[in-house]
């Protein structure tokens, strides 16, 4: 078990860290014309072997992440233990529906990574 909780958080970084990169990547813009000048040397998501839902996803993970890291530093530090049963269950859902994940799999991930 806790080579799994290992295992599971180094794919959620590794997730987390390609759609770091994919999201900083120049994007390309569809095909043109021939005439057109210059050629468009950015690889494609399929020459990256990359599928366009897993892009999306680990793009998505990565923000997520970000978003949570700035509400860290900003907000005030509160007890998590503060929050209704009802309420954790509701918001454990929300994130891993966000990111395209089973909650019980999203929880895993998130118990590895806090410990």
């Amino acid at each position: 078990m806790i080579m799994q909780n290992q295992c599971a958080e180094i794919v959620l970084r590794a997730e987390r860290r390609a759609g770091q990169i994919l999201a900083e990547t120049p994007k390309r813009h569809g095909a043109r014309p021939a005439d057109a000048g210059s050629h468009d040397v950015t690889p494609s998501l399929a020459d990256l072997g990359i599928d366009y839902k897993e892009s999306h996803r680990w793009q998505r993970i990565e923000l997520m992440e970000r978003k949570a890291a700035k509400e860290r530093r900003t907000r005030k530090p509160i007890c998590c233990g503060n929050l209704p049963p009802q309420k954790k269950a509701k918001t454990r859902e929300k994130v891993a529906t966000a990111v395209g994940m089973k909650a019980r799999t999203y929880e895993k991930a998130k118990e590895v990574h806090h410990g």
